[in-house]
């Protein structure tokens, strides 16, 4: 193994593990897709302040989901998808039949025609043991018709698909069954190459042959030979790919992913204004608008026909939101301004100024009292001073 510095290489091989027919694992797959199936909830989310914490932290007690919260769903198999895989057990059991009846031409074309869906499918999880079925069936039907050299090719790919997969002894010729296991034991033992894999998709991991590879960007060594790539993430469609992996270091993998239906429109209610959101909202979808201010916040309620009256409620009561006219365009703007005005918040979307001080918390207020009473104490002692008069007295003596 290989390890550059900075950065840490893992090596990935295959291990042993539990193991079940083709119709047992469709059976599996098949359970999956029937309880996706169901009719999923409509959405409903909550967008508020930033700041809001005491709101968001109720808001999935009542049912309601944070704009800001990217969807943790990883897309289960699709219908079309489980129908190709059914689709592939069909043409093996085919295969093998017309085998059987010395048919080796239909049998490899049926054999074809199953590789085909496949690698189309190559993001179902299960394909590659799917894959390596395929192959072992190839290999047998191309030995019996006499071309060694696809039976060869076909018996490697399998085992590089799937080493834990062993020939039967009621499978194949003896000859067939020994190739097939020297080629898996040689699996273990093949040259390697260095796969990097990458993508922009936050909590994105990589699975080669259905085992983790880890969260991307991660950097492996895998044996060499025909491989399944798979790539989830949470809220995004899976991507898959059948590789021919060889010597030597490989190509990195840059891996864009496409959002499911539920994130992209939760990216998009979340980037809507208010004017706009209703024309963002589909069917019985449906948000939660609050703009909060302290223990009151300013609410509607928004579907696809428009948002409800905007209303002044406490905090605690910000998600009972009665029912009510929808309001749309210049109505709905007119009525959220009249409403942010009425919670102390600038319809321009800046906070009024704060309410006045009153005047006994104001320093200046304490000061301008002290000038008045020092003033006023001045007056009073120049006022009761006493007025001293000088006076000229006569006296008048009558003895003169």
């Amino acid at each position: 193994m290989r390890e550059r510095p900075g950065r840490r290489i893992r090596k990935v091989r295959a291990t042993g593990r539990t193991r079940y027919g083709p119709g047992v694992r469709l059976s599996f797959t098949l359970v999956l897709a029937l309880s996706a199936s169901s009719v999923a909830a409509q959405p409903r989310y909550l967008r508020v302040d930033a700041d809001a914490d005491q709101v968001r932290a109720g808001a999935r007690d009542h049912g309601w989901a944070s704009i800001d919260e990217v969807s943790d769903e990883v897309p289960l198999p699709t219908r079309e998808e489980i129908a190709d895989l059914s689709q592939v057990e069909t043409l093996i059991a085919q295969a093998r039949e017309a085998a059987t009846r010395l048919r080796e031409g239909d049998a490899l074309h049926a054999l074809t025609e199953a590789r085909a869906l496949l690698e189309r499918r190559a993001r179902t999880p299960g394909v590659a043991r799917w894959l390596a079925e395929v192959e072992l069936a190839t290999g047998v039907v191309a030995h019996q018709q006499g071309r060694h050299a696809l039976a060869e090719q076909s018996l490697g790919r399998a085992a590089s698909l799937d080493p834990s997969r062993r020939l039967g002894a009621a499978e194949a010729p003896p000859p067939v069954v020994r190739r097939a296991q020297e080629l898996a034991r040689a699996a273990a033992t093949r040259p390697e190459t260095e796969l990097t894999i990458r993508s922009t998709a936050a909590g994105a991991r990589a699975y080669l042959d259905d085992r983790a590879l880890g969260s991307l960007p991660v950097s492996v060594e895998v044996g060499v030979g025909r491989h399944v790539l798979r790539i989830e993430a949470p809220g995004h469609r899976p991507w898959g790919r059948v590789v021919d992996l060889t010597e030597g270091r490989s190509r990195p993998w840059e891996v864009t992913l496409s959002p499911i239906d539920g994130e992209a429109r939760r990216r998009r209610i979340a980037a809507a204004d208010l004017a706009s959101l209703p024309a963002t909202l589909e069917g019985e979808a449906s948000v939660l608008w609050v703009k909060v201010r302290g223990d009151r916040a300013l609410v509607t309620r928004c579907t696809a026909l428009g948002c409800t009256e905007p209303v002044v409620r406490a905090v605690d009561d910000v998600f009972e939101v009665e029912e009510g006219e929808p309001l749309a365009g210049e109505r709905l703007t007119t009525a959220w301004t009249e409403g942010l005005a009425a919670l102390g918040h600038d319809p321009f979307g800046g906070e009024l100024p704060p309410p006045p001080t009153p005047w006994w918390q104001k320093g200046s207020s304490w000061v301008a009292i002290a000038l008045g009473a020092v003033v006023v104490g001045v007056a009073l002692g120049f006022s009761l001073r006493p007025d001293v008069r000088q006076e000229r007295v006569f006296v008048f003596d009558t003895d003169l």
